[in-house]
C-alpha cells in the first residue's frame, strides 16, 4: 500500500498510469479490509503495531479520491445538494451507486477504494482502546466528515458514507473524545444533516434504507456526545439539535415500513433520540428551564405523548426518565399545569405494584421520583395545585415512597457498536 500510494503521488498528470495505480490501490484496500474482519482483540493487536501508519495511508488515499471525485464532478457540470431522488445503478460487488442526469459520479475503482478504506477505519473503531488515538489522529475525523457531507449528489458510494458515520459514532462513545468531537468545527452540522435525511415514498429501497440508517447512526453519535456533562449545554443550546431529535421521536413510519428491518431501524433511531434528550435533560437548572419552554413546551408535549401512547416499553421508560430529569422545583409548575402530563403520571402510578420488578429503570420509579418533586414544589396558592391534589388522591403513597427512594438522576449511557 505504501509503495502504491507513493508512486501514485509522483505521477502528476499521467492519467492513464494514475488509473492503473488507482485500480491496484482499490484491490489492495479490498484485501486489507477482508483481513481486518477478524475479531476485535486481533484487530486491536494489529492497531497497536501498525494502526497509526495504516491511518496515515488510509486518510491520504481517501482524501485524494474525494478530491479527484470532486474534480470529475465539476468537469461534468454536476453540482448541488445531496438528494434522495436519483436512480440507482449497480456498482462494484453489487453495491448501488447513483445516477444524476444519466452521469455516474466517480468510478468503479474509486468507489471500491472508498468503500474498503472507510470500512477498514471502521474495523479499527470496533476496538475500544483504539478510539482515543483514532479521534486525535490528524485528519481522521476531518476526512470522514468531508466524505459524509460531499456537496455533489452521490459522488461517493453509500456504503462509504454509512461506514464513516458509524466510525464517528463509535469514536464518540469514548468519554475522552466527546468534548473534542462536539466542538470540532462542522461536526454537529454533519450529524444534524444526516439525522434530517427523511426518505421519500418515491425512493428506491436502497436509497430509503441508506437514509434511515444514516439517521439512526448519526442519532447514536448524538446520543454518545450528549453523555458528557460539558456537552449538555452545547447541544441543548443548539436549537436544531433539539428540534431534530423531537422530529425523529415522532417519526413512527417510513417507506417500506412493512419490512421488519425498517421497523428495527426506526425503533433504534427513536430510542437513540429520546435517550439523547434524556441526557440533555440532566443538565443545569438554566438548561432544564430552556428545554421545558422549547418551542412553547413542544418537548414536554412529545414526552407526554410517549408516556401516554407509546407501545414500546423501552421508549416509554426513556420518556418518563427524561421527564424526571427535567422536573425540579423551578419547572414543577410547568408539569402540574399540563393535564395530559398529570394524566400520564396518574396512569403509571395507579398501576398495581410489580413485586418482581425491583429495577430503578421502570416508568413507575421515574414517575414516583417526579411526583415527589411536584409534592415539594407545588403550593396551595398555585393554579396547578388542584391538578396535583387530584393526582395525589389517586395513587398509593407508600408505593411512591418505596419506588422513588432508590431512583437517581436518570442520565443515559453511551453506545459502542462492535459490528459494522
Amino acid at each position: 500500500m505504501t509503495f502504491l500510494a507513493f508512486h501514485a503521488q509522483q505521477l502528476g498528470c499521467d492519467q492513464e498510469m494514475l488509473e492503473l495505480f488507482l485500480k491496484e490501490i482499490s484491490y489492495t484496500c479490498d484485501a486489507i479490509e477482508c483481513i481486518y474482519r477478524a475479531n476485535s482483540s486481533v484487530v486491536g493487536t494489529s492497531f497497536a503495531r501498525v494502526g497509526r501508519d495504516m491511518l496515515q495511508l488510509l486518510v491520504g488515499i481517501i482524501d485524494n479520491e474525494l478530491a479527484r471525485s470532486r474534480l470529475v464532478s465539476e468537469k461534468a457540470g454536476i453540482d448541488g445538494e445531496l438528494s434522495n431522488t436519483s436512480t440507482p445503478q449497480l456498482g462494484p460487488e453489487g453495491s448501488v451507486r447513483e445516477r444524476h442526469d444519466d452521469k455516474v459520479v466517480g468510478s468503479i475503482q474509486g468507489d471500491l477504494l472508498l468503500q474498503k478504506a472507510t470500512k477498514t477505519i471502521g474495523h479499527f473503531a470496533r476496538v475500544g482502546d483504539a478510539t482515543k488515538p483514532m479521534a486525535h489522529f490528524p485528519g481522521v475525523s476531518g476526512v470522514l466528515m468531508r466524505l459524509i457531507s460531499m456537496e455533489t449528489p452521490f459522488a461517493v458510494p453509500w456504503e462509504a458514507r454509512l461506514s464513516s458515520l458509524w466510525t464517528l459514532a463509535n469514536l464518540a462513545c469514548n468519554a475522552e473524545n466527546m468534548v473534542m468531537l462536539a466542538v470540532t468545527p462542522g461536526m454537529l452540522n454533519v450529524l444534524i444533516r444526516a439525522m434530517q435525511r427523511f426518505p421519500l415514498q418515491e425512493n428506491s429501497l436502497v436509497s430509503a434504507m441508506e437514509a434511515l440508517r444514516s439517521r439512526s447512526i448519526a442519532t447514536r453519535a448524538m446520543l454518545n456526545l450528549s453523555w458528557a456533562p460539558e456537552n449538555k449545554i452545547i447541544l441543548a443550546e443548539h436549537t436544531e439539535v433539539v428540534s431534530t431529535l423531537l422530529e425523529l421521536i415522532m417519526y413512527r413510519s417510513a417507506p417500506y415500513d412493512q419490512s421488519q428491518t425498517v421497523q428495527t431501524v426506526l425503533q433504534a433511531t427513536r430510542q437513540h433520540a429520546v435517550g439523547a434528550l434524556r441526557n440533555l435533560a440532566a443538565a443545569p437548572r438554566r438548561i432544564k428551564l430552556m428545554l421545558c419552554d422549547f418551542q412553547g413546551g413542544q418537548l414536554l408535549n412529545v414526552l407526554t405523548d410517549m408516556a401516554l401512547e407509546e407501545v414500546d416499553a423501552s421508549l416509554e421508560t426513556r420518556a418518563y426518565a427524561a421527564l424526571q430529569n427535567l422536573c425540579i422545583q423551578d419547572t414543577a409548575e410547568r408539569f402540574a399545569k399540563r393535564p395530559a402530563l398529570v394524566r400520564a403520571l396518574k396512569r403509571v402510578l395507579s398501576q398495581p405494584e410489580d413485586l418482581s420488578d425491583h429495577s430503578e429503570e421502570s416508568p413507575k420509579a421515574h414517575a414516583s421520583a417526579t411526583l415527589m418533586v411536584l409534592e415539594r414544589s407545588i403550593t396551595s396558592e398555585m393554579d396547578s395545585y388542584a391538578n396535583l391534589q387530584e393526582l395525589l388522591g389517586s395513587v398509593d403513597h407508600n408505593a411512591i415512597a418505596s419506588s422513588s427512594s432508590t431512583v437517581q438522576l436518570a442520565a443515559h449511557g453511551v453506545i459502542h457498536s462492535t459490528a459494522i
